[in-house]
C-alpha cells in the first residue's frame, strides 16, 4: 500500500481548490461571454448596420412569426441540436445549453431596458461608434465563451458537424452555414449590411487577440497560456507544411 509523506498531502490538499478555481474561472467567463453576445444583438438592431450571420436570420424569422427573439432562437437552436445531436454529440455541454437558452432572451431583456430609458442613435458618427464598441464587446465575450470550453454555441456546432462528416477544412464550413444563413436572414426581410460582413472578416482576428491576451492568462495564468499559445502556433505551422506537401504531391501526380 502507497504511504503518503507530509509533503504528498500538502501536494494533495492544494490541487482540489486550484480544480475549483479555475472551473470557478469557467463558468464566470462562460456566464459573461453569453450576456456579451445577447446584449450585442440589441446594439447591433439599434446601429442597423446589420449583424452577424446567424442572428441575421433568426430576426428575419422572428419578423414573421407571433414570439420574441428569444423564443425564436431557442426554437431554432434546439431544432440544430437535435438535428446535431447524433453526430456532434461531444461537441454539446453545458455551456451549449446556456447559449441556446440564455443569448436570445438577454437580447430581449437588454432590448427592452434600452427602449425604456435610452433613444436610437440617430446620427451616423453615434451608430458607427456604437457598432464598433459592441462589436469589440461581442469579440471579448466570445473569447471568454470559447475559452471557457464548457460546450459551442449550437450554430457552432453544425459547423464541427459537417468538418467531420465531410472532411471539408471547417473555415469552408463556417463559410457555407453563414452564406446559408444570410440568404435566409435576407430573404425573410432581415437587415443585411456593413456590419454583418465586417463582423464575418473582423471577429475572428478580434476574438484571437483577446485569447491570447486575456482569456487564456485569466484561466491558466501567464505561464501556462504562453505555453498554450506557443503549441497552438506550432500546431498551425505543421499543419501548413503538411497541406503544402499535399499539395506538393498533387502537382507532380498532374504532371
Amino acid at each position: 500500500m502507497k504511504i503518503l509523506t507530509m509533503k504528498g498531502m500538502i501536494a494533495m490538499r492544494q490541487i482540489k481548490p486550484v480544480l475549483n478555481q479555475q472551473m470557478v474561472k469557467r463558468l464566470v467567463m462562460m456566464c459573461f461571454g453569453v450576456f456579451c453576445m445577447g446584449f450585442a444583438v440589441t446594439i447591433y438592431n439599434k446601429t442597423q448596420f446589420g449583424t452577424d450571420p446567424f442572428t441575421c436570420m433568426i430576426l428575419g424569422f422572428s419578423y414573421h412569426l407571433p414570439i420574441s427573439f428569444g423564443v425564436t432562437q431557442l426554437t431554432i437552436n434546439i431544432l440544430i441540436i437535435l438535428a446535431a445531436f447524433k453526430f456532434g454529440r461531444q461537441f454539446i455541454g453545458v455551456g451549449t445549453l446556456i447559449n441556446m437558452t440564455c443569448v436570445g432572451f438577454i437580447a430581449d431583456f437588454t432590448t427592452f431596458l434600452y427602449d425604456k430609458f435610452l433613444p436610437d442613435p440617430e446620427t451616423l458618427p453615434v451608430r458607427i461608434a456604437m457598432f464598433l464598441a459592441v462589436m469589440v464587446l461581442h469579440s471579448f465575450g466570445g473569447s471568454t465563451f470559447f475559452t471557457a470550453a464548457l460546450g459551442v454555441g449550437a450554430y457552432d456546432v453544425a459547423g464541427f458537424v459537417l468538418n467531420e462528416k465531410t472532411k471539408i477544412n471547417y473555415r469552408w464550413c463556417r463559410i457555407g452555414t453563414d452564406v446559408f444563413c444570410t440568404i435566409v436572414g435576407f430573404a425573410l426581410g432581415s437587415t443585411v449590411g456593413l456590419g454583418t460582413v465586417v463582423t464575418a472578416f473582423f471577429m475572428g482576428p478580434i476574438i484571437q487577440f483577446f485569447t491570447d491576451f486575456f482569456s487564456l492568462p485569466f484561466l491558466y495564468g501567464k505561464e501556462t497560456a504562453r505555453e498554450k499559445i506557443q503549441e497552438e502556433k506550432l500546431a498551425r505551422q505543421r499543419m501548413k507544411e503538411e497541406l503544402a506537401k499535399k499539395k506538393e504531391k498533387r502537382e507532380k501526380r498532374t504532371w
